[in-house]
């Protein structure tokens, strides 16, 4: 098997009962420069995409938005249960051109079942990709496909 069949989990991750959600462990700036180039060549449409992102205080929280910002229509912080993760208090030069949302189970259902025809991309942790991972397996994050037309 050659190493372009191998599969990595939370790496541009896409998933069949979810299909606007792109899940990527991406937490630099080179991972998320490939990331953006991956989301271009991807999303030939152009359709939306809604980042939600959240990742450790060490990290190039510059740089990394600048990579992402380009094909991002919408930026969202969020946090995780670990002691590395930013917290709202990270995010504070940042909170008058971005939103934050404590909760991300909540942020990303209500994200990938408001727009479904919109590309919902997490990212900027793999401690933070794997977490969702579970909760999608766990079908604690899920897409409500009976309440489409409400929202619509």
């Amino acid at each position: 098997q050659g190493l372009g069949d191998t599969f990595i989990e939370c790496r541009f991750q896409t998933f069949s009962n979810i299909p606007n959600l792109i899940v990527d462990g991406g937490h630099n700036v080179e991972a998320l420069k490939a990331l953006k180039e991956a989301v271009i060549s991807y999303e030939q449409s152009h359709r939306p995409v809604h980042t939600v992102l959240a990742n450790f205080k060490d990290k190039n929280l510059i740089g990394i938005l600048n990579e992402i910002g380009v094909v991002s229509d919408e930026i969202i912080f969020t946090t995780f249960n670990h002691e590395r993760a930013r917290g709202i208090d990270d995010y504070f030069l940042f909170l008058n051109d971005y939103s934050f949302e404590e909760n991300y189970v909540e942020l990303i259902n209500r994200l990938i079942n408001q727009y479904p025809n919109d590309i919902i991309l997490v990212t900027g942790s793999l401690a933070f990709a794997s977490l969702v991972l579970e909760n999608i397996k766990k079908g604690i994050i899920h897409y409500d496909s009976i309440n489409q037309d409400e929202i619509k």
